[in-house]
C-alpha cells in the first residue's frame, strides 16, 4: 500500500528492515522508508574462507 502511495505521489521507497519471528525465517514486520530518506544501512559484507 505504502509503496503504491508514493508511485502515484511521485516518489521512490525502499525496504529498511525487517523483523522475524524467533527462531524463524517468517516475516512479523517489514519496514519501508522513501529512498531519499537518510543514508542506507550497510550490512557487513560475509567474510571470505577461502584463503
Amino acid at each position: 500500500m505504502y509503496c503504491e502511495y508514493a508511485h502515484n505521489i511521485g516518489f521512490s521507497v525502499r525496504k529498511e528492515h525487517l523483523s522475524y519471528w524467533i527462531h524463524t525465517r517468517i516475516i512479523k514486520c517489514r519496514e519501508y522508508t522513501c529512498a531519499k530518506a537518510g543514508l542506507r544501512k550497510v550490512r557487513p559484507s560475509p567474510k571470505n574462507t577461502a584463503n
